[in-house]
């Protein structure tokens, strides 16, 4: 990074911290959409890190994590630039909403998005303007949904470049999240959601390796994953080359290349027994559903060994909900 970055009123000084805004679009009353942004310059140059938080507006632990990072960067050791758009989908934000209340559209779906599309497509055209022209890397913070509980994981998908597949691996191990899941887009796959229109997943057919990092839950603000969040971004701007000191590897990850929703096949009351991130073998007990009774009516098994990324922690459960999402190796 030896050039300036300009990205909406937000444009860089070497040696400093710049804040501003980029214009995402406007409403039929005139009000306009602005995404936050914050640029740190390093005195050297080196790598372009881009940030990105509130993608869903009710994921608010990388918003955190991002805001701290940038404010407490030492900006004379730093090499080359982290760019934060600390709340890139403001309307889902501000309706603390998943999705865009105006349009209904998820902006984790919307890449590259659409210049002139609906609300949601022109916040995700903008966006991605600004990341093709200077990330080199970038890392998607989000938080896992509602009624559901997990620790810190990571997500990463190998593109048709196998050298930007080998960068996405390597800085997303850096992350030094236990649980890491592995999706090889470039076959086949059953996964429980489209990925397509994934940020990550366009970063990567443009040459800038990306995850997604998931940490805590939608709608809560949890100091230990927004500390967790900070040392993991950290670590891998020291695995870059940003920062100075060695970065530290993960004593022990687990790396899932399968995932699948596990879903109830009665109407009762929820009791989990299993945790996330602990290995369930095959056949053993994830949880039951009990009646009005208290007669258990089902039990739900592991259908092989698998690892639970998220589990159901609401207990009041109807005939086909989600109570857990899990993994295999």
């Amino acid at each position: 990074m030896n050039r300036s970055i300009e990205i909406g009123s937000a444009k860089s000084v070497q040696g400093s911290l710049a804040r501003g805004d980029l214009f995402a679009g406007k409403f039929a009353g005139g009000v306009e959409v602005h995404i936050p942004v914050m640029i740190a310059s390093g005195l050297n140059d080196g790598p372009v890190l881009w940030l990105n938080a509130a993608i869903h507006g009710d994921e608010i632990c990388g918003v955190v994590a991002a805001q701290r990072i940038m404010n407490e960067l030492n900006l004379a050791e730093l090499r080359g630039a982290v760019i934060a758009t600390v709340i890139s989908n403001p309307l889902a934000y501000q309706g603390r909403t998943k999705l865009s209340p105006q349009d209904g559209g998820n902006l984790c779906d919307s890449f590259p998005g659409e210049e002139f599309g609906k609300p949601t497509e022109r916040m995700a055209f903008a966006l991605y303007q600004g990341i093709k022209k200077y990330a080199d890397y970038l890392i998607d913070f989000h938080s896992w949904g509602q009624y559901h509980d997990a620790s810190p994981y990571a997500v990463y998908k190998l593109s048709d470049d196998p050298a930007v597949s080998r960068k996405t691996e390597e800085i997303t191990m850096m992350f030094n999240s236990p649980l890491v899941c592995m999706l090889d887009i470039t076959k086949p796959m059953d996964e429980p959601a489209p990925v397509g229109g994934a940020l990550d997943v366009n970063c990567n057919k443009v040459g800038i390796p990306s995850f997604m990092a998931e940490v805590g839950h939608a709608g809560w603000l949890e100091p230990e994953w927004i500390d967790f969040a900070k040392a993991g971004v950290l670590n891998i701007m020291k695995f870059l080359k940003m920062l100075p000191g060695e970065p530290v590897a993960a004593k022990k990850q687990v790396v899932l290349s399968a995932r699948e929703i596990i879903r109830c096949k009665t109407t009762g009351i929820l009791i989990m027994e299993a945790k996330p991130q602990q290995l369930i073998k095959k056949g053993e007990r994830i949880c039951h559903i009990v009646n009005a009774y208290g007669d258990m009516i089902e039990e739900i098994l592991a259908p092989r060994d698998i690892y639970p990324i998220s589990l159901r922690y609401e207990p009041t459960v109807n005939v086909g909900d989600r109570v857990a999402f899990v993994g295999s190796v």
